[in-house]
């Protein structure tokens, strides 16, 4: 019976030490936000301006010579304006460029309705439009945003030159679409940036819907490639995401960004510690954790723009660029999207991964330049 008490006091100190262990780990990894003045002493420059639009002061820059033709930058999930740097700095003396945080990312940070749906993000856009003064401009998105630069061409092509996709965008939205049956139905992930591997969160078949309707033929084509991302997995945890709003190690970032890069000599630590702490600008995680949750109860949106009936981008020329190494949106979804636009110009780089612009910015910056300047 002494032996007995023994063991048992000493398993009971034993799993008592490795408790407080576990909780010494665990407060270890907690990160708390960092204001948003405070991070704007670090990444807003001479050039950044901003504007109110929808309850936010969001965060842009315009560079360029004012008389130039326009290209609009935006952004994928988890980063920021920053993204574009390198192609800035090639394309200004030929281009004015403009980019945005998006909500939820970068200095301008959560919606304060919750609301980033294409409607909303469409909205934003066409007051970041306005605030710039821009009559019409060519539309660049990676991964996430190129959902968005399809979005806005397809809805305003009287406003769009051009349309350049970077490793995102999906299938172009048919115009007037027919209803499918629910198994002919594309998910965000199919062939655009999710937030989660588990979310399922459906594409537009109009820019104030949640539908992507395609013919079934079209949609067994289009089935999303097996990904190779051990963060995108994780995140599909439940526990994990939650877990997301206060525990935010730096080494998870770091990982994250040899997912997204082929040549993981190229990551520097500048570029590490600028996701990181721009994603712990306050509300930002909180922001990735509901984006997909839909619009607060209550919120009144009936202040948003009517978006119009999704045209066809016949008439527009498209650049699809990607890295074939994509381990987040696999380079076969390239093939898909330049198959569903006959016109689209295609470029496969074979030593990128998921962010060309900034793995090999000189070489994307030059095709996109070309693309830019050549005749319709």
């Amino acid at each position: 019976m002494r032996n007995l008490l023994r063991f048992l006091r000493i398993a009971l100190l034993f799993t008592a030490g490795v408790l407080s262990l576990c909780l010494i780990l665990l407060a270890a990894l907690i990160r708390p936000d960092i204001s948003v003045e405070q991070l704007a002493e670090t990444y807003a420059g001479e050039s950044s301006r901003f504007f109110a639009v929808d309850g936010m002061i969001a965060h842009y820059r315009d560079e360029g010579p004012a008389d130039t033709p326009a290209l609009l930058l935006l952004h994928g999930t988890f980063a920021s304006l920053h993204t574009w740097d390198p192609w800035v700095e090639a394309l200004t003396p030929e281009f004015r460029i403009i980019r945005v945080d998006l909500p939820g990312f970068g200095l301008t940070g959560p919606q304060p309705d919750n609301d980033y749906s294409i409607r909303a993000t469409l909205h934003f856009l066409e007051a970041l439009r306005q605030e710039t003064g821009v009559e019409r401009w060519s539309v660049a998105g990676n991964s996430l945003g190129g959902r968005y630069a399809m979005a806005w061409a397809q809805s305003f092509p009287e406003k769009t030159d051009r349309l350049i996709l970077l490793n995102g965008g999906g299938l172009p939205v048919r115009p007037s679409p027919i209803p499918e049956p629910a198994d002919s139905q594309l998910t965000e992930a199919d062939l655009s940036e999710t937030t989660s591997a588990s979310e399922q969160t459906a594409h537009t078949a109009r820019p104030d819907s949640d539908t992507l309707n395609v013919q079934p033929q079209q949609a067994a084509e289009a089935r999303p490639q097996q990904r190779n991302s051990l963060l995108l997995n994780a995140l599909g945890n439940p526990v994990i995401r939650k877990g997301l709003s206060i525990l935010t190690p730096k080494f998870a970032f770091r990982h994250s960004l040899r997912e997204v890069y082929y040549d993981q000599d190229r990551i520097t630590e500048e570029t590490i510690h600028r996701y990181y702490e721009l994603l712990r600008r306050e509300g930002n995680r909180q922001a990735f954790l509901t984006r997909n949750q839909g619009t607060n109860v209550g919120a009144d949106r009936t202040h948003l723009l009517a978006v119009p009936e999704a045209s066809s981008l016949e008439s527009t020329p498209v650049l699809i660029i990607w890295g074939e190494h994509d381990r987040w949106i696999p380079v076969q979804n390239a093939h898909r999207i330049a198959a569903a636009i006959p016109h689209a110009q295609l470029i496969i780089y074979e030593d990128a991964g998921h962010v060309p612009m900034e793995e090999i910015p000189l070489r994307s910056a030059a095709d996109v330049s070309a693309f830019l300047s050549s005749p319709d």
